[in-house]
């Protein structure tokens, strides 16, 4: 499921709601584009820091359902994020043709997902894979902070990725069976 996709079955429930999905930070999230200013990112020595917004379970009818994930799970999807790319070499995230990473990206283990994205369609980023991941494995990033540091349910969460905060990291938990196929 695309940023997009996840953002427009959000929206519907929002609208459907009389109260919008809530993050466990006091910011709401936004039903047709995620605010980049709320991150800001220090891109030195990969010492990475972004704003991260940890997802609760909205109790309203027609709310979408929030599945559970957990670290382990997560910490893997993240090693799997770069596929068959170098980790520490720059890249073009886009929604252009022409970028060396095509966005919406995505990848899975068991019960982590974790989705990249742009919301502008040419809007672009040049950074490295292992920006991503020491972003989302920071001490206050969403695998830390959102997944067993709180008393809330393991939900996931989204931060800003990136030099210009336009690309967002989004980590959810999927549907899976001890014993399927990865």
């Amino acid at each position: 499921m695309t940023f997009a996709a996840i953002l427009s079955c959000l929206s519907l429930a929002i609208l459907a709601a009389s109260t919008p999905l809530q993050l466990l930070n006091p910011q709401i999230l936004a039903t047709t584009s995620l605010d980049p200013t709320v991150s800001s990112l220090n891109l030195t020595n990969t010492s990475l820091t972004a704003s991260t917004n940890c997802f609760i379970q909205p109790h309203h009818a027609g709310a979408p359902t929030l599945l559970e994930t957990n670290y382990p799970d997560c910490l893997v999807a993240v090693t799997l994020l770069p596929a068959d790319k170098a980790a520490t070499t720059p890249y073009t995230f886009s929604r252009r043709p022409d970028a060396e990473v095509r966005l919406p990206y995505a990848k899975s283990f068991r019960t982590c997902k974790i989705i990249i994205d742009i919301m502008d369609e040419f809007e672009t980023e040049r950074l490295r894979w292992r920006d991503i991941s020491d972003t989302l494995e920071a001490p206050r990033g969403v695998l830390r902070k959102c997944l067993g540091q709180s008393p809330l349910p393991p939900l996931g969460g989204r931060t800003s990725v990136g030099a210009m905060g336009a690309m967002q990291a989004i980590v959810v938990g999927q549907a899976w069976k001890p014993g399927a196929v990865v």
